[in-house]
């Protein structure tokens, strides 16, 4: 396929991706009712059928009319086993009347030759063979293998989304260049007020499933790079996410685990701090697993703000393991501010309780760990949350209360008191 597809970028040099869908054409033929092979060599074209689809394109033009209607009906009903003809017609023919008629008859070609690759792969149940179908091995990698997976990877393909698999199987840039321009009008309708039939015009999971997919498998930064000159701005990506129908989706129980393992997969691929830190929030809503492999990265990003990785701590801190709090453990020496606080009564009137980085990295180690900040000087601002409310794992929920001006001697005996159970490798606190 991906041979394929390079050929047509030859045969149009000056076409963009969008001319290629354009050959493939809108739709696609009903599945055929016959059992379908699974060895892809099964899709070879006989020799003879080659040469007999070689000798009817060069008669389309012919002088007589109808030799050149025949050879054009016959073309026509050999469906995709005249497409290598075809393509040969296109890129060598010097007759302008072969040209033409060729490029019309490549749509019904490249569209039924597709068909039957998706096809041939989704008959390869257990994976005996060896496929050349762009995105497939990345895409069952995320989802596994199960029918829903199948089934979702066939519709994708098979659907109009099927250009950013396309634009894959051309370069990583020109992956970039599709998703970018899908991204953009996604994000517009999932921001906008545009009306069909008197329902909004929200995202639907199968366009905003094939774009996450496909930023998952390209790097980042060439999507960045591809959406500087394009209009619109997407000042948080995870809003094509919860603005659309896969919120509903994800509640199914037939979909849930395909559709979740495909945006965690995108979740977890993320590298620009600004959208990890949104991804972090994401999950909460969509109630989807905590993305420990991106909170673990965001925490280590030097270029990344202490409400980011305050965030991050505290996503490990709720969805996270005792291993993770080697993670944690460096940044028990950060005093950068996450926040000014919040204003408390004490005895002096009100007093405005700072939150730096290290009490909250202090705070989620003591939860990974099994222990209660309390019992470290920790005051909870929302005491009464259940062990699996996010609000438990809120950055501002655990504070070292300043009222009467004895923050930062809480605070240093809280850090003595964990660094004093720690073993010897394990005392961050000490220089």
């Amino acid at each position: 396929m991906a041979s394929q597809i390079s050929n047509i970028s030859r045969m149009c040099p000056t076409s963009s991706i969008a001319v290629l869908i354009m050959l493939l054409g809108p739709t696609l033929a009903e599945e055929p009712k016959s059992a379908v092979d699974p060895n892809p060599k099964s899709l070879q074209i006989p020799v003879e059928t080659q040469a007999m689809a070689a000798k009817w394109v060069t008669q389309l033009g012919h002088r007589s009319y109808p030799v050149r209607q025949e050879s054009l009906a016959e073309l026509r009903a050999l469906g995709r086993l005249a497409l290598p003809a075809i393509e040969d017609g296109i890129m060598n023919s010097k007759v302008p009347e072969v040209t033409l008629w060729c490029e019309q008859l490549l749509p019904q070609a490249q569209n039924l030759d597709l068909k039957a690759r998706v096809e041939c792969f989704l008959a390869d149940k257990d994976g005996k063979f060896k496929h050349d179908l762009p995105g497939a091995t990345d895409f069952f990698k995320i989802t596994g293998t199960s029918d829903t997976a199948r089934s979702l990877f066939k519709d994708l393909w098979l659907s109009n989304n099927r250009d950013l698999f396309i634009a894959l199987a051309i370069s990583p840039e020109e992956a970039a260049k599709a998703v970018a321009v899908r991204r953009i009008d996604l994000n517009n309708r999932a921001l906008s007020g545009i009306r069909e039939e008197g329902n909004r015009s929200v995202p639907k999971s199968m366009d905003v499933l094939a774009v996450l997919f496909v930023e998952s498998v390209i790097p980042e930064r060439l999507l960045t790079t591809a959406m500087v000159n394009l209009p619109g701005r997407i000042l948080n990506p995870c809003t094509v996410i919860s603005q659309s129908s896969l919120r509903a989706d994800l509640e199914a129980e037939d979909k849930k685990e395909v559709y979740a393992a495909l945006i965690s997969h995108w979740y977890d691929t993320r590298e620009e701090t600004r959208t990890m830190y949104y991804c972090l929030s994401s999950a909460n809503s969509l109630k989807l697993p905590v993305p420990i492999k991106l909170a673990r990265k965001l925490i280590g990003r030097k270029d990344a703000t202490p409400m980011y990785k305050a965030q991050a701590i505290c996503a490990l801190g709720r969805g996270g393991q005792k291993e993770d709090i080697d993670a944690i453990l460096p940044l028990l020496k950060d005093e950068s501010m996450v926040t000014a606080g919040f204003v408390v009564a004490g005895g002096n009137g009100q007093v405005r309780s700072s939150i730096m980085l290290q009490d909250t990295a202090l705070a989620m180690a003591l939860l990974l760990k099994g222990d209660n900040p309390k019992d470290y000087g920790f005051t909870e601002r929302y005491p009464n949350q259940t062990t699996n409310s996010t609000l438990r794992f809120n950055y501002m929920n655990y504070y070292f209360d300043d009222s009467e001006g004895n923050a930062k001697d809480l605070r240093a005996a809280a850090l003595k008191k964990w660094d004093d159970q720690q073993p010897a490798d394990k005392k961050p606190m000490k220089k």
